[in-house]
């Protein structure tokens, strides 16, 4: 909710910084949490691939011995 402040600038609401440094804020928050979610897919597509891995390794161990 963006309210005017008594100087003029354009005040961002309760904590009454200025809209532009939140936006600042907001936007390299933002980027780290698009990195990091990226490393993370990154890292859960390799575990789920080895999981896959050693399932499919496992269910034909299986079928081999019985």
């Amino acid at each position: 909710m963006q309210q005017q402040a008594p100087s003029g600038q354009a005040g961002s609401g309760w904590r009454g910084d200025p809209l532009e440094e939140v936006l600042e804020r907001f936007a390299e928050s933002s980027g780290r949490a698009r990195d990091f979610a990226g490393v993370l897919h990154g890292s859960l597509s390799k575990a789920c691939a080895a999981v896959g891995h050693l399932a499919y390794n496992d269910v034909a161990e299986e079928r081999t011995h019985s």
